[in-house]
């Protein structure tokens, strides 16, 4: 939501901040998901070989 000058409104600012935070952290658990995918099948390959 801009103003006439083009400066942002507070509120529209805030929830633009909430929803960059709220990606931020979803990128994350996506990463630390895959990872502990990856270190799953790693442990499993790893209790196979021995």
């Amino acid at each position: 939501m801009k103003l006439a000058n083009g400066a942002m409104q507070p509120a529209a600012l805030e929830t633009l901040l909430a929803a960059d935070r709220a990606a931020r952290y979803a990128e994350l658990a996506v990463i630390v998901v895959l990872f502990a995918m990856f270190a799953t099948l790693l442990a499993a390959v790893l209790a196979q070989m021995l």
